[in-house]
């Protein structure tokens, strides 16, 4: 390809906007498609969507948008997502007092054994090799030697 016609059609693919309507969910998901119908009385707002190499047609309410953008235009609706903090935290920095107390839960308990964990003999071919190695193609079925096929066939059979 020329990097004339090269150029053209990174242009054409980049920089023109494409004019298709967008839901933007307050979990910060995206659906593309053709809106249908915007109901303000109702707070409602219907979209066609291919989804899947199907066509849908689906009604969402105001409550769970953040924005919607129809005919180039975009109109908010929610609150902006809270960004998370380094810790995992939606709050500044801060974590609430039932989250201190998770992380401590999971700090003191967490390199410990469970109470069971003595007592529970191991029962499995000693021939086994545990450390899941791959498979070489066209192997035969041996739950005896591969824990893919012992998981297969003795742990959940069905």
């Amino acid at each position: 390809m020329k990097p004339i016609t090269q150029l053209l059609l990174t242009f054409l693919f980049v920089a023109v906007p494409s004019f298709g309507d967008t839901l933007e969910f307050s979990n910060g998901a995206v659906l593309n498609g053709t809106i249908t119908k915007i109901d303000d009385q109702k707070q409602v707002v219907s979209i066609r969507a291919k989804i899947g190499g199907r066509t849908y047609i689906r009604r969402y309410p105001f409550s769970s948008l953040r924005s919607i953008t129809h005919n180039g235009q975009k109109r908010g609706l929610g609150k902006p997502a809270a960004s998370p903090s380094a810790s995992g935290s939606t709050t500044a920095g801060k974590n609430t007092p039932a989250e201190q107390q998770i992380r401590q839960l999971i700090a003191s308990t967490g390199p410990t054994y469970p109470s069971w964990y003595n007592s529970t003999r191991l029962n499995y071919p000693r021939s086994l090799g545990i450390s899941w190695p791959r498979l070489p193609p066209n192997t035969q079925w041996n739950q005896r030697n591969y824990i893919v096929h012992y998981l297969y066939s003795d742990i959940i059979p069905n």
